[in-house]
């Protein structure tokens, strides 16, 4: 009888009686009896077939397999993920007159591991904003992506409104062995005939594996803005 990989075949003692009440002598082999528990194999039939060289083996081949599982579920862990939700709380304060503060809800829905779409809308006294785009996220390293993407681009101020395009640029790094992750990056968006360039720092701090508390400045030519809020994955 085999014992395949040290897996026990069922029914052991009954092979065993039939094998004594025909006074036949059967042969167990365990050459490969790591996984056999606390039944070890080799201890039903009168005669068992035991290799160590086997044994070693397995024993190697076990510990790479489980060094290779730990890699990954390491490497799943620092994966970022680019479907959640967002919100916000913003303040913009402008080069000149009052500061717009408000609400604002966004997201992303990956379409491809390389590919999500974005957006956000945003209400901020008589600021209020539109943004949807798609966005390529390559990754670099472990933990490290570089995302990419053009958008779509509404504003109204008051009675003035406009559309236009932006482009972005960001960096989404994991810092190691932490819940923390750093997000700077570039935006450029053309609106009113004018186009306006802004250096992004973001940052979160993953709460649970799925909700991240989150918090951005952003410094643009003609205005600054500060958010905070949350981010809900899925």
């Amino acid at each position: 009888v085999i014992q395949y990989f040290g897996v026990l075949q069922p029914h052991l003692a009954a092979i065993r009686a039939l094998c004594d009440a025909h006074d036949l002598r059967m042969i167990e082999d365990c050459a490969l009896s790591l996984l056999s528990g606390t039944a070890p194999a080799g201890h039903v039939f009168a005669t068992c077939i035991h290799d160590a060289r086997k044994r070693r083996m397995n024993t190697k081949g076990i510990a790479k397999l489980a060094g290779v599982a730990a890699l990954s579920c390491s490497a799943s862990a620092m994966a970022h993920n680019y479907t959640y939700i967002d919100a916000l709380y913003l303040d913009t304060d402008p080069d000149f007159g009052d500061d717009y503060d408000g609400f604002g809800i966004g997201g992303a829905a990956a379409v491809s591991p390389d590919l999500h779409l974005f957006g956000q809308i945003s209400d901020q006294d008589e600021l209020e904003r539109l943004t949807a785009g798609l966005a390529l996220n390559h990754r670099l390293q472990p933990g490290l992506d570089l995302v990419a993407g053009a958008s779509f681009e509404s504003v109204e101020i008051g009675n003035s409104d406009d559309t236009g395009i932006g482009l972005r640029a960001d960096l989404r790094w994991m810092v190691p062995d932490t819940r923390f992750e750093l997000s700077p990056g570039l935006r450029y968006v053309d609106l009113y005939d004018d186009g306006d360039t802004a250096l992004r720092v973001a940052g979160r701090y993953g709460v649970t594996p799925t909700v991240k508390l989150q918090a951005a400045m952003e410094f643009a030519d003609d205005a600054d803005t500060v958010s905070a809020g949350a981010r809900f994955e899925f």
